[in-house]
């Protein structure tokens, strides 16, 4: 009788371990919740030899602002916001250059991948492409 007592709890110990590896392996799939955070992220440059005033905004789906912030930025000088902590899902950028030149950049369009995102802000010398964005997946 002592024999099949340690066998079955070996067997429910097994049990028991195969299953909390498997919620740490794959916790999409036995937690969703823990695929509802994620995180954008950006940088602005100013390359140009003038002071700017440049608006950066995060739109969901239903165009509604999740995030809304503007910056004065210095010729030479780099501004890297905190990450904007946002459920996983699909944003547009939507950046403001003086008021005047408006570009606009997707970003989570694979909302799984939307933390590996970040978004490059340069601002140029260059009056004909003064503002510009490019996306890069780290």
């Amino acid at each position: 009788m002592q024999k099949r007592d340690i066998s079955a709890i070996v067997v429910v110990f097994i049990l028991l371990a195969t299953v909390f590896l498997i919620y740490l392996i794959q916790p999409n799939i036995t937690n969703p919740a823990s695929n509802e955070n994620g995180t954008a992220g950006f940088l602005i440059k100013n390359h140009d030899n003038m002071n700017h005033t440049i608006t950066v905004k995060l739109l969901d789906s239903e165009n509604v602002s999740k995030f809304n912030q503007t910056y004065d930025i210095a010729p030479g000088e780099r501004i890297k916001p905190n990450p904007v902590k946002l459920k996983k899902a699909t944003y547009t950028y939507e950046v403001i250059l003086d008021n005047n030149i408006t570009k606009r950049q997707i970003t989570g369009e694979y909302p799984e991948d939307l933390s590996l995102e970040f978004l490059f802000i340069d601002i140029n010398e260059y009056p004909e492409e003064a503002l510009k964005l490019s996306m890069t997946i780290a």
